[in-house]
């Protein structure tokens, strides 16, 4: 679980449309049923320019290896201690371990060509992001990531997010609601041929 510090801030600079939860967005798992498609970012400067725009999360392609991980935790720690300095690796982090909670979580972030040719496997994948995590402390309203945590979570919870979750979620789901909507059209013509037939017989 990611610690997110709230520090007080004016009323004017406060969007009273965003609360973040304790995990602040989402994993990967629960995001992709809401609609949200996840791109690579692959002409981005870095790895750590993460976009979000009309549904999709575009995320630089990333390789997680030994020196990966070494470069995580080296900079986070640098940045810890240096409460001064732009937190980018440590916001980065926080944003990432929040979609990888699972072992499927990294899987799916695999498929869609965002983690490559890693050394890990899923699993160690998957926990090393978890445990880095646990070490995040900072201000989620004044990272470089502010606005991508604040759109993530307003489309999750947006109406058109739930519907695809309640509907479109698992096979069956989506079976009931085309069966629905063809027995609505098939009722809706047997009503019009009806009312045309009677049309006819007046005439």
């Amino acid at each position: 679980m990611l610690f997110i510090s709230s520090t007080p801030h004016d009323d004017h600079d406060a969007d009273q449309n965003y609360r973040p939860s304790s995990e602040s967005i989402q994993c990967t798992t629960q995001l992709r049923p809401s609609g949200i498609k996840f791109r690579p970012r692959k002409a981005a400067e870095s790895f750590l320019d993460i976009n979000f725009r009309n549904g999709v999360l575009q995320i630089p392609p990333i390789t997680i290896n030994d020196l990966t991980i070494a470069v995580f935790i080296n900079c986070m720690a640098f940045e810890r201690c240096h409460q001064y300095t732009s937190q980018l690796f440590t916001t980065y982090i926080a944003f990432m371990s929040c979609l990888i909670n699972s072992t499927r979580d990294v899987t799916l972030l695999c498929a869609d060509g965002i983690i490559t040719g890693f050394s890990q496997n899923d699993q160690n994948v998957a926990e090393l992001f978890t445990k880095l995590g646990e070490k995040v402390v900072f201000n989620i309203r004044k990272c470089y990531l502010s606005t991508q945590f604040r759109d993530v979570e307003a489309y999750y919870s947006s109406h058109w997010a739930t519907f695809m979750r309640t509907y479109f979620s698992k096979p069956w789901s989506f079976i009931s609601v085309f069966s629905a909507f063809i027995l609505l059209v098939l009722t809706g013509a047997q009503t019009a041929m009806a009312i045309l037939s009677y049309i006819n017989r007046r005439s």
